[in-house]
C-alpha cells in the first residue's frame, strides 16, 4: 500500500539581545498536511496547526542559560486539541 503522505511547514523567528546577560525571542510556525487516499477512501493524516512561542533568556555563566517561554498551539480542524504551555528550562553546554 503505498500512501502520498506529504507536509509543508513554515517557521519565522525573531531574537533580540537586551544585553550581555539577557535575550528576548518570539517564533511563529505552521505545519500543514495533506490528505492521503487508500483506494476509494481519502482521509487526513494529521491535523494542520499553528503554534507561537515568545521566551525570555537569562544567561547567568558563560556556558548555562536559563529559559522562561510560554507557548500557544491552535488546531484549526481540531479546536479541542488547542493547548498553552509555559516552560522553565536550564540549558547547559560544553565546548
Amino acid at each position: 500500500l503505498a500512501l502520498d503522505a506529504a507536509e509543508s511547514t513554515a517557521l519565522v523567528e525573531a531574537v533580540r539581545d537586551l544585553g550581555p546577560m539577557w535575550s528576548v525571542g518570539v517564533r511563529q510556525e505552521g505545519a500543514f498536511f495533506n490528505d492521503i487516499t487508500a483506494g476509494d477512501r481519502t482521509e487526513s493524516w494529521d491535523y494542520d496547526l499553528w503554534r507561537w512561542e515568545a521566551a525570555v533568556n537569562y544567561r547567568f555563566r558563560r556556558n548555562a542559560r536559563l529559559r522562561v517561554s510560554y507557548q500557544d498551539i491552535r488546531f484549526p480542524d481540531a479546536p479541542d486539541l488547542d493547548g498553552t504551555m509555559f516552560a522553565l528550562q536550564l540549558h547547559l553546554w560544553t565546548r
